[in-house]
């Protein structure tokens, strides 16, 4: 699609408009609870009985979690790399062996994103990391692992199943309002090009926090 259908595509999203609903969400907010922005898109015209489910990978500008719930599973190799760049991470070597399977589940259950080193399946299978809802990533030989890391903040599984309605994380009440915006453009843009009908695909978007009444943008 052309730069001007994109522009097009997003006109409800306005500046001025959605920036304003974004200071007053974060209005009165207390720094130490941060809350995360969600988007809520509501669909119509979408039959789970014949439409595809979707799983597309998201990349945004900046971060879109509060909480980033990421975790490399680090060979010998790149252990060295983790702790200098103090990144969360988990030797393979501490999770190997029959007797540190509770560690293994807590592992899986705790975290959401895995960047997973060579040898990963000493420990972990992929199918059982994906079908516990998890987001993984398999470090390739030329990967910069610090870089990979970073791409994780800025990214979301989005996924359209039973039901036509999906979501995405857009940031948390402690970023700056145009990072947030950013995100909410980059998000909406993405999932309108993954929809068959574009904008006539939606019935309704929604920005909300845990903490206050969703505000209609769409």
């Amino acid at each position: 699609m052309s730069k001007q259908g994109d522009e097009q595509q997003l006109a409800f999203l306005e500046p001025k408009r959605i920036i304003s609903i974004i200071d007053r969400l974060k209005e009165n907010e207390d720094p130490e609870k941060l809350a995360t922005i969600q988007i809520q898109v509501n669909l119509k015209g979408y039959d789970p009985r014949k439409d595809n489910k979707l799983s597309k990978d998201m990349s945004f500008p900046y971060k879109v979690r509060r909480l980033d719930k990421i975790i490399v599973v680090a060979d010998e190799a790149h252990i060295k790399t983790c702790v200098d760049a103090e990144l969360p991470h988990v030797s393979i070597e501490e999770l190997s062996g029959d007797n540190n399977k509770a560690k293994r589940d807590a592992v899986l259950k705790k975290n959401k994103y895995f960047i997973l080193c060579p040898g990963y399946n000493k420990v972990f299978q992929l199918k059982n990391i994906l079908r516990c809802g998890k987001t993984p990533y398999i470090l390739k030989n030329d990967d910069d692992i610090k870089a990979v890391f970073e791409a994780a903040k800025k990214s979301y599984k989005l996924r359209i199943k039973d039901f036509a309605v999906t979501s995405f994380p857009a940031g948390h009440t402690g970023m700056e309002t145009e990072h947030i915006y950013e995100n909410i453009k980059t998000g909406m843009g993405l999932l309108i090009s993954y929809l068959k009908k574009g904008t006539q695909s939606l019935k309704g978007v929604l920005i909300k926090t845990n903490q206050k009444s969703p505000v209609t943008l769409y």
